[in-house]
């Protein structure tokens, strides 16, 4: 891991496509009586896929093998000042997330909304049970989890949830920051519901859906952004145990009472495709050295910052001293896991990043407003720059086996969990 610090193409690349994505700067266009959104971390994401050698066939190779690798396990490192910030955001609205605690919890039942939506549209396509796994979720890694414990990756099941896994990688964030905001300009739910909706468990795709969403709204985001971060962090605790109790007895119920028989696709064609997916995961950061976790997320809070400051607002000295305090809320977390390993590095940051922003005293509100000067969007856009880079053949080859299906119900449970929790979380606010 420590290998990729001297990357310094892939570094420098991602700072230009970040430079280039913020002097673009948010561009909106109507449609009926809603918008679509296109903010700079979409732009870096897009230019940095086109980018990709593995995308453009190798005809534009500005980036080595090593470089492609390196920014796969960069996203390891680089979404951790990003939880810390969100962190940042709960801990100054604690009071109001508490009080929106009866939506939060409804907006996980919300997400049932991918099995009712996209599950009968899957088996109509003639999926057979890779319908199970591709639709009882939104299909991040704790959901690959359960499905491999359930019935193993090398199953019909496991190859519908890898298929919209990779489709989540490849464009989940495009997605949800297009969704978002033109949802959003309707006015159909509250703004509360609709952050509390983006949170699906997953720091990208939140990331992207929460951005977008304040862009659209306006006024003050913090508060917005705190309940995205609220309800991301309750849909990753609950997740495991919500998908094994609840959504995935649900889907196969509805399997046995809906399917007349199963897809054409063999096990063995899963099987196949599957293992195309598998592969070494990048390394998890309660695995690495302090002084590797310190430098990488430094390197991403530095290329960050850079963005932050193309746009007016507070100075570089105040925005440092808030990259720093986010740094130092990973290393806080990194050294937490090491004494409870049981508990993974983003819970602990999260935590971490909570407590120091509870409002009362000096020293958090001094945090509180150091960090308030690092836009929450500055901050994911190089994220988003490393994830285009981080697309791998794998990912591709699962992609065009799983065909346009495959395709279709990804979009569709990104929408439905979107709404569907929205929609849940606005009965209560």
């Amino acid at each position: 891991m420590s290998r990729v610090l001297g990357l310094p193409r892939l570094h420098l690349t991602v700072l230009a496509l970040v430079i280039v994505a913020q002097l673009i700067g948010i561009r909106e266009i109507a449609i009926g009586d809603g918008s679509i959104l296109f903010l700079p971390l979409l732009y870096a994401f897009v230019l940095a896929a086109l980018l990709n050698p593995v995308i453009n066939g190798r005809r534009v190779r500005l980036l080595s093998d090593a470089d492609l690798q390196g920014a796969t396990s960069l996203l390891v490192i680089g979404i951790l000042p990003f939880l810390a910030k969100l962190g940042t955001l709960i801990g100054p609205e604690l009071r109001s997330i508490i009080d929106a605690g009866p939506a939060l919890i409804a907006s996980e039942f919300g997400h049932l909304a991918t099995i009712a939506v996209a599950f009968p549209l899957a088996l109509a396509l003639g999926m057979g049970r890779e319908a199970i796994g591709a639709t009882f979720s939104i299909d991040r890694e704790p959901n690959i989890a359960v499905i491999t414990d359930r019935y193993g990756l090398a199953t019909p099941e496991g190859a519908g949830v890898m298929g919209v896994y990779v489709c989540g990688t490849l464009f989940g964030t495009v997605v949800l920051s297009v969704l978002a905001p033109l949802v959003a300009s309707l006015g159909i739910f509250s703004n509360d519901a609709m952050a509390i909706g983006c949170g699906v468990g997953s720091g990208s795709l939140t990331a992207a859906c929460g951005a977008a969403l304040t862009a659209q709204i306006g006024g003050d985001p913090d508060a917005l952004l705190a309940l995205a971060a609220a309800s991301n962090l309750l849909t990753t605790a609950l997740g495991v145990a919500f998908a094994l109790y609840i959504s995935l007895p649900l889907v196969e119920r509805l399997y046995r009472l809906l399917a007349r028989r199963q897809s054409a696709d063999t096990s063995a064609d899963a099987s196949q495709r599957t293992k195309v997916a598998t592969g070494t995961s990048p390394p998890s950061p309660a695995d690495l050295r302090p002084i590797t976790v310190a430098a990488l997320a430094v390197l991403v809070v530095a290329i960050a910052l850079i963005g932050n400051w193309i746009d007016p607002g507070d100075g570089p000295g105040r925005t440092v001293i808030g990259g720093l305090l986010l740094v130092a809320m990973v290393l806080a977390g990194y050294g937490a896991t090491q004494l409870v390993p049981r508990v993974p590095p983003i819970v602990w940051i999260s935590f971490i990043a909570v407590l120091v922003t509870i409002p009362g005293t000096f020293v958090t509100d001094w945090i509180s407003d150091r960090v308030a000067t690092v836009d929450f969007l500055a901050l994911t856009t190089p994220v988003l720059a490393y994830a285009g880079f981080a697309i791998s053949a794998r990912e591709i080859t699962v992609f065009k086996r799983s065909g346009w299906r495959i395709v279709l119900i990804a979009v569709v449970v990104f929408t439905a969990s979107f709404i569907g929790a929205t929609a849940a979380a606005d009965l209560f606010t």
